[in-house]
Parts: C-alpha cells; sequence; structure tokens
C-alpha cells in the first residue's frame, strides 16, 4: 500500500490556497530497482465516495509516468472552502499494482487563485516541532 501521501499528521489536514493543487507520494518498493511506471489519482468530495465508486471530483485515470513528485492536478477547479480527500495508486516495473493509499483530507481556503501549487501534497516522516491553534486554525512549526 502506498503511504506518506500528504501533509496530514494524525488526522490533521492539508490546508491549500489554490484550484491546481499538486500531489505527491513515496513509490512503494518490493527490491532493488523496483520503480514505478504508472499512477491514478483520485479526488472525491467525501471519504466514503470511494467505497462506492463515485469519484465526483476527478479521475486521472491510469497515466504511464514515473513522476511521483508535484503531480499536478488535472481536474476542473476545485471549490473555495470545501472539502477534498484524495487517493493514490501506483504500478511498478513488474506491472504489479500497489493498492490504493489511504484517503487523505485537504481543504481549500475561501479564496482561491488560479496559480499552480509549488509546494505539493505530501507527508513526510518529520514531525512539526509543535503545534496550537490560534482562532479556528491549527497551526504547525
Amino acid at each position: 500500500m502506498i503511504e506518506n501521501t500528504d501533509v496530514a499528521y494524525h488526522g490533521e489536514y492539508a490546508y491549500i490556497r489554490t484550484a491546481k493543487p499538486r500531489f505527491s507520494w513515496v513509490v512503494p518498493s518490493s527490491g532493488n530497482g523496483t520503480m514505478q511506471k504508472s499512477y491514478r489519482i483520485q479526488v472525491a468530495s467525501g471519504k466514503y465516495n470511494f467505497a462506492c465508486d463515485d469519484v465526483d471530483v476527478w479521475d486521472s485515470k491510469k497515466v504511464y509516468s514515473n513522476q511521483s513528485v508535484a503531480v499536478a492536478y488535472g481536474g476542473n477547479p476545485l471549490q473555495s472552502g470545501k472539502s477534498y480527500y484524495w487517493r493514490v495508486m501506483t504500478w511498478d516495473s513488474n506491472g504489479v499494482q500497489s493498492g490504493w493509499s489511504e484517503p487523505k483530507l485537504f481543504l481549500t481556503a475561501d479564496t482561491l487563485d488560479e496559480s499552480p501549487s509549488y509546494y505539493p501534497l505530501m507527508k513526510t516522516m518529520e514531525r512539526p516541532a509543535r503545534t496550537y491553534v490560534c482562532d479556528k486554525y491549527m497551526m504547525v512549526d
């Protein structure tokens, strides 16, 4: 299964200001020399849409590419002030399919611009030094 797919830490979420986000993930490897050959990204308005095959926002279908960092969103512009979930699956150089990553949440700001994001939605093994709440927003250092 694909892991490390966004900026979320323990149930927190990514908050974005662009209608055209970029996605990143860590490619699962089953051995030396294994590389990603294809991927498929899905974005839906609800986490449980995936269980019902109701991908109502965007489905990239199978894309033949080894890119796994800063992959551009290719659907209609996202709406402001909404929550979305995304997931990804990959195929390796041996044609083995990874299975879907866990759906991850991201929220769009009240005002979105059309410029592409330069910071992809991704997760790393790093932990924030501290988190705190300011008004209604979670702040991360």
